[in-house]
């Protein structure tokens, strides 16, 4: 029998509101299921990814955090922890 889930979202078996990851096969099928997406990438990432802003050409529910020094992911993850708090609070528009 099917249950309902906690969330209107399914990602490789977990409910996800909000998908963090970096960039992989989860950011894909994320996108592709249009789960809201905040994805985390090198400060040269792959070229699906474009070399600067913060959205993505094929998922317009992800939005991108940039490393701004190689090997430095602290200031990706604090915007990305940043844009989770607006989030939750309701205040960010994406």
């Amino acid at each position: 029998a099917m249950q309902k889930q906690d969330s209107p979202y399914e990602c490789g078996g977990l409910g996800a509101q909000v998908m963090v990851t970096t960039s992989n096969t989860t950011a894909h099928m994320a996108g592709a299921l249009g789960v809201p997406t905040l994805l985390l990438l090198a400060s040269v990432p792959d070229w699906r990814w474009q070399a600067a802003g913060d959205t993505a050409l094929w998922y317009p529910d992800m939005k991108l955090f940039r490393q701004n020094k190689r090997g430095d992911w602290s200031a990706p993850i604090d915007a990305a922890a940043a844009e989770l708090a607006a989030r939750a609070m309701g205040l960010s528009k994406r």
